[in-house]
């Protein structure tokens, strides 16, 4: 099976890009398809992965965002980075739909997103990432 760790960064991108700039749920599929096309060249390794991903985080967001928010100690949910929550918000995605369905290795999931934390946020992102997806998945 390909790496799907630059996929992840791309759906963490887009979900953040959408964070920004909201469109519908309707049109969510053509946008993360033109967002993957512009970055990846066309390319079609794990394509399928990054629209399910994408995708799903976007339709799951008030699930996924309460899960997130019961797990915030000392701190608001609106005070929240975007880009810690744009990680945040699809490795929940991962952890809770696509270990589920495709017994994705839970360790990998929050490894790859204390990575791509490490790459995109702050230098206390990838603590502030590890912690709270270490509690969601000890709830």
């Amino acid at each position: 099976m390909p790496n799907r760790h630059r996929s992840r960064e791309l759906a963490v991108q887009f979900v953040y890009q959408w964070s920004l700039n909201p469109c519908e749920l309707s049109e969510v599929e053509a946008s993360a398809g033109f967002f993957w096309n512009r970055q990846t060249n066309l390319s079609e390794e794990n394509h399928d992965y990054f629209l399910r991903v994408a995708q799903g985080t976007l339709q799951k967001l008030p699930e996924i965002d309460a899960w997130i928010e019961e797990r915030l100690e000392n701190w608001k949910f609106s005070r929240v980075d975007k880009v810690d929550l744009a990680v945040l918000r699809v490795a929940c995605f991962e952890l809770h739909h696509e270990a589920a369905s495709t017994k994705a290795d839970v360790p990998v999931i929050i490894d790859e997103a204390v990575e791509i934390a490490k790459k995109f946020g702050s230098k206390d992102s990838p603590s502030f990432v590890n912690g709270i997806l270490d509690k969601v998945t000890s709830k």
